[in-house]
C-alpha cells in the first residue's frame, strides 16, 4: 500500500511540474500493479491525451468505459465515450456506443442525436444500407416521427431501390391524407413525385391535396394526365369531377359524371352527386327531372332521406311546382311526417287559384240561372198558357256593343303578364218571362286585375417541412450528459492526495 501511495505522490509531483511523460510513467506502474483500479487507468488516459498520445489514450479510455458499462454506471460510461469522441470524431463505433448507452439510461433525445450523427456520416459516404439500419432503430424509439420514415424512403430511393422507396412513401402518405394534412402531402410529393408512376393511382392524393388547398387547376391538369393512361378509371374520373366542381366548372363536372354513370348507371352516390351539381349550377328543372327519373331506385335502396333532402330543397326553389309537391307528399307519408302534408297541399294549390276562381264564378252564375228556370217550370200549372218570350229590344234596335246572342260573350284581353282586362261594356240579360226577375252578371270594374306571378328569382437532411419546414433535427428534451458529469475531479475524488502519501 505504501508503494501505491508513493507512486501516486510521485505522479502528482511530476504533474505539478508539467513533466507529463514522467507522470505517465508513474501511472503506468500503478495500472500494472493494480489493474482493477479503473481510477488510475482513467487518470493515465487523461495524461496520455494531454500529451497528444491519442491512440494510447483511446485504448485506456475504452477499457474504463467498458468497465462502467458492464457494471451499470451508464452516465460515467457516456462521459468517457464523449471524451473519446472529442479525441477522434471519425470513429463510428463510438457513436453507436453513445446511442446505445443513452437509450439504456432512458435519454431518448440524446440517443437520437447520436444516431443522427451516424446518419450524416453514412450519407456522406453513400452507405445507404447502414443508414437505413440506423433509421429503423430511430423509428423504434419514435414511431410517430414522419421525418425518420421519410428519410428511410429517401435512402431507398438514393440507393436505386425505387419499389421499396414507393412502399415506404405510401405508408407515410396514407395517415397524413386521412388526417387531412394537405400541405404535408404536397411537401412529401415534392420529394417523391418522380418515383410515382403515371399509370396508377399513386398521384391521386396529390390531386386531392391541390383541390383542398385551393389549387383546383393544378389538380385538373394532373388528373387529365392520369386519364390519358386510364380513361375508364372510376377513381380518377370521380376525383376529376371534384376538381371541376371546386373550380366551379359545372359543365365539365356534369360531363365527367355522365361518363361515370355510363360505367356504373346504378350507383346512387353518383346519381346524387349529379343532382347536387345541377342544383349548384342553377339547373333546377334538370335536377327535378333527374330525381323524378331516379326516385324509385332511391326508394328501393331505402335511401329516402336523400330524396327528402333534395325535394325539400327543390320545393324552396320551385315553390308551387306540382311535380315536386306530389313526390314530396309521397316521401312525407313514407317517412311518417304526415303533419307536413296539409301545409304542402295548401302551398301547391295557391298559383292556380285565380284562374279557377274566374271559371267557377262563370259556371256558378250559369248554374244558378238554369236552376231558377227549372224551379219556375215546376210551379207553373199545366193549364196556364205561357206567353211567348219576347225581348224588349230587337237586335236591330240595339247598339252593336249590346247585342246578346244565344250565349254570353266576354272579350278577355290576356296580356303576357296574365292580367285580365275586363274593359268590355256592361252586358244585361233580360228575364225570359215576366215572372222571372232580370238576371245580370256583376259589373267588372275597369281597374280589376288578377295577377299570377311565377317568381323564378329564388332558384337560384430530413428537411421535410411539415409545419413551416420539417427539420430532421428535433429538440432533445432530456438534459444531455456532458463530460462534466464525470469530471476529472469526480472520478479521482478518492485518489490519495499528496498529504496522504506523505
Amino acid at each position: 500500500m505504501a508503494n501505491k501511495d508513493k507512486l501516486l505522490a510521485n505522479a502528482q509531483k511530476f504533474i505539478s511540474k508539467g513533466q507529463l511523460p514522467k507522470a505517465i510513467g508513474e501511472y503506468r506502474k500503478l495500472v500494472d500493479a493494480f489493474p482493477k483500479d479503473v481510477r488510475n487507468r482513467q487518470k493515465l488516459a487523461e495524461l496520455l491525451s494531454r500529451d497528444n498520445k491519442n491512440e494510447d489514450a483511446l485504448t485506456e479510455y475504452e477499457v474504463v468505459a467498458k468497465h462502467y458499462t458492464e457494471t451499470g454506471f451508464y452516465l460515467k460510461a457516456i462521459a468517457l465515450f464523449k471524451q473519446m469522441q472529442k479525441i477522434d470524431a471519425s470513429r463510428i463505433d463510438i457513436y453507436h456506443r453513445l446511442a446505445e448507452l443513452n437509450e439504456k439510461q432512458g435519454l431518448v433525445g440524446n440517443a437520437l442525436t447520436e444516431y443522427r450523427n451516424l446518419i450524416s456520416f453514412y450519407e456522406n459516404n453513400q452507405m445507404y444500407q447502414e443508414a437505413i439500419e440506423v433509421l429503423e432503430k430511430m423509428l423504434e424509439l419514435d414511431a410517430e416521427n414522419l421525418n425518420f420514415a421519410a428519410k428511410i424512403a429517401e435512402c431507398y430511393k438514393a440507393s436505386g431501390q425505387n419499389d421499396e422507396a414507393l412502399k415506404r412513401f405510401q405508408s407515410i402518405l396514407e395517415p397524413i391524407s386521412e388526417k387531412g394534412e394537405h400541405l404535408k402531402v404536397i411537401k412529401l410529393y415534392e420529394r417523391f413525385l418522380d418515383i410515382c408512376p403515371e399509370d396508377d393511382r399513386s398521384r391521386i392524393p396529390l390531386a386531392l391535396a391541390f383541390i383542398h388547398t385551393g389549387s383546383a387547376e393544378k389538380a385538373i391538369q394532373l388528373l387529365k394526365g392520369l386519364l390519358k393512361q386510364a380513361p375508364e378509371d372510376t377513381v380518377v374520373n370521380r376525383c376529376l369531377a371534384d376538381a371541376y366542381v371546386a373550380n366551379q366548372d359545372y359543365s365539365n363536372a356534369q360531363l365527367t359524371l355522365k361518363h361515370l354513370l355510363k360505367l356504373a348507371d346504378d350507383d346512387l352516390d353518383l346519381r346524387a352527386y349529379y343532382v347536387r351539381i345541377c342544383i349548384d349550377a342553377g339547373e333546377i328543372e334538370s335536377a327535378r327531372d333527374r330525381l323524378e327519373e331516379w326516385k324509385d331506385s332511391f326508394f328501393q335502396a331505402e335511401r329516402v332521406s336523400v330524396l327528402k333532402g333534395f325535394y325539400e330543397e327543390l320545393k324552396a326553389l320551385m315553390d308551387g311546382d306540382t311535380v315536386v309537391a306530389g313526390t314530396l307528399a309521397v316521401i312525407y307519408e313514407a317517412v311518417g311526417e304526415t303533419s307536413k302534408l296539409d301545409e304542402l297541399d295548401t302551398s301547391s294549390q295557391t298559383p292556380e287559384a285565380p284562374e279557377e276562381t274566374i271559371d267557377a264564378a262563370l259556371d256558378d252564375e250559369a248554374i244558378d240561372d238554369v236552376e231558377t228556370l227549372d224551379m219556375i217550370g215546376e210551379v207553373v200549372p199545366d193549364d196556364v198558357e205561357v206567353p211567348e218570350l219576347v225581348a224588349k229590344d230587337s237586335d236591330e234596335d240595339l247598339p252593336a256593343e249590346k247585342v246578346v246572342a244565344k250565349g254570353v260573350e266576354l272579350d278577355l284581353d290576356l296580356d303576357l303578364d296574365l292580367e285580365l282586362d275586363l274593359d268590355g261594356p256592361e252586358v244585361e240579360l233580360e228575364a225570359p218571362t215576366p215572372e222571372v226577375d232580370d238576371v245580370s252578371f256583376p259589373e267588372v270594374e275597369e281597374d280589376a286585375e288578377v295577377e299570377v306571378e311565377i317568381d323564378l328569382d329564388d332558384m337560384g437532411d430530413l428537411d421535410l417541412d411539415f409545419d413551416e419546414e420539417i427539420a430532421f433535427e428535433e429538440e432533445v428534451s432530456e438534459e444531455e450528459v456532458s463530460e462534466e458529469e464525470v469530471s476529472e475531479e469526480e472520478v479521482s475524488e478518492e485518489e490519495v492526495s499528496e498529504e496522504e502519501v506523505s
